[in-house]
């Protein structure tokens, strides 16, 4: 995974996942003008601050050679940038790289669905054998030959009600009824790494 820093249209790409606090990470943009070359280079530095120092030359090219007639350097450091970027990218990749294996009921849209569902899980009292029991028993999925079980599976791969539950809940405990655009369903998350 890559992100891209844009600088006046060029854009330089590092990998988060090799950068570990403290670490600096340096990219470089150079844009070639009429007659000029800026160069920008910005120093991320995990847990400090961000710091930017931009370069500009004014270049004479004649006869194949290369002139450099003035030069100007500036500096900046800024604070408010501090650890913003990194834990979005952070974020990010928790996000993609965050696996779960869970187990459900699901009952179809049927007037009585939520009762019926939090009338099994008084039974189910948090327990995996009972769940898986109660899912060959009572589940509308072809999971329920399995006692309801889903396997392992990342984020984004089942409805957002679902991932919202098994990626956010208290691992161990039965979470539901919950409703998803399949129906009503009980949800036992067995493992998640987090």
């Amino acid at each position: 995974c890559c992100v891209l820093l844009a600088s006046s249209g060029v854009a330089d790409a590092f990998s988060p996942a090799a950068v570990t606090p403290p670490s600096k990470i340096t990219c470089n943009t150079r844009r070639i003008g009429s007659g000029s070359i800026t160069t920008t280079n910005v120093d991320l530095l995990v847990g400090t601050t961000c710091s930017s120092t931009s370069s500009a030359s004014a270049v004479e090219v004649q006869g194949g050679s290369v002139t450099v007639s003035r030069s100007l350097t500036t500096t900046t450091t800024s604070t408010s940038l501090r650890m913003g970027l990194f834990d979005d990218i952070q974020s990010g990749l928790k996000r993609l790289t965050q696996r779960a294996t869970a187990s459900h009921i699901l009952i179809n849209f049927a007037p009585d669905a939520e009762q019926r569902l939090e009338q099994i899980r008084g039974e189910i009292d948090d327990s995996p054998v009972k769940f898986a029991e109660m899912a060959q028993l009572y589940s509308a999925c072809p999971s329920s030959s399995s006692g309801g079980s889903l396997g392992e599976f990342g984020r984004g791969q089942m409805v957002k009600e679902f991932d919202e539950v098994v990626f956010n809940e208290e691992v161990g405990k039965v979470h539901g009824p919950i409703e998803t655009k399949f129906g009503y369903h009980l949800i036992l998350v067995s493992d998640r790494n987090d």
